[in-house]
């Protein structure tokens, strides 16, 4: 009998072993169906899909707790994205979604950190951006303004950009840039810099920042009777006659500095007075100077 009961036992636990066997192979089928098919929705955009699909998974491996937190990335569902990725190695998609994840929960250094290994992407621009709001949601304002300033250069036609390297401006108390790059950024549509633009009272003293909007200036370099925008220089030494605040006087036009949007002129009276107008480009796309000034003046 004894002899008997060993194999049993043996056949027993065996057959138990295949079970078990076959079972985690059914599982892990199962779960990899939902993988593929998870990934498919992903590729195709249906993020929502894909989500719940990858819940179903009840021990995702690290590829599919990658897959997952590129989804909730692409949902704007930042929480649980960090402790998916936790020591995982990760693509570049996967690094974007945990910088994302880390931005919005406030932990802006660990942020930072992985923004800077994304600095070599096609989104460049946007990620010096990033970095530059790491630095100023941790108060170190002249360290942000160094990043919004690289951003607003790369891409200076940028209302986003613009309004950034406005919010920095006013920061470090430096009026005059911020209302400049209010300014623009309004000027491209967009509506926080407007807000922004009204409540600093920017309108108030436009003749004063003007001086300060960034752009390609050109200069008056030689005389001639008429006018000629040329490629980099304005060339006039024609008096004429300006007319401010409801009065006419004889000015030169020294100087403009053009933007997408519009153009500085820059104006200099007889008395070596100063005068600065805005010329824009939203209402009147092509440049004239007879649209600034009222005539022509004798020397």
């Amino acid at each position: 009998m004894g002899c008997r009961d060993q194999p049993i036992r043996m056949t027993v636990r065996l057959t138990f072993l295949i079970l078990i066997a076959t079972l985690c192979a059914s599982t892990g089928m199962a779960q990899s169906s939902q993988y593929k098919k998870a990934a498919k929705a992903y590729a195709h955009g249906s993020y929502l899909a894909a989500r719940d699909r990858l819940l179903k998974i009840e021990k995702p491996d690290a590829q599919c707790r990658i897959l997952l937190a590129k989804v909730l990335y692409q949902l704007s569902d930042y929480e649980q994205i960090a402790k998916l990725l936790a020591g995982l190695e990760l693509d570049r998609n996967a690094r974007l979604a945990l910088a994302t994840s880390y931005h919005h929960n406030g932990e802006y250094e660990k942020a930072r950190v992985i923004w800077k290994t994304l600095l070599t992407d096609e989104d460049h621009t946007i990620i010096l951006s990033n970095i530059g709001d790491t630095y100023y949601s941790l108060g170190e304002i002249d360290s942000s303004l160094v990043y919004a300033e690289q951003a607003y250069t790369l891409e200076p036609h940028s209302d986003l950009f613009a309004l950034n390297l406005g919010i920095t401006y006013s920061a470090l108390e430096e009026s005059d840039k911020a209302c400049a790059h209010y300014f623009l950024s309004a000027q491209r549509g967009n509506r926080q810099a407007l807000s922004l633009y009204e409540s600093e009272n920017c309108v108030s003293w436009q003749r004063q920042w003007l001086e300060v909007v960034p752009g390609n200036r050109v200069e008056q370099l030689s005389n001639t009777l008429f006018p000629e925008l040329h490629r980099v220089t304005l060339a006039t030494h024609e008096r004429i006659l300006l007319s401010e605040h409801g009065q006419a006087g004889v000015v030169i036009l020294t100087d403009i500095v053009r933007t997408d949007v519009g153009a500085v002129l820059t104006f200099v009276g007889r008395d070596q007075q100063i005068i600065r107008r805005w010329f824009d480009f939203n209402q009147k796309p092509e440049f004239s100077l007879a649209d600034v000034v009222v005539s022509s003046a004798g020397r």
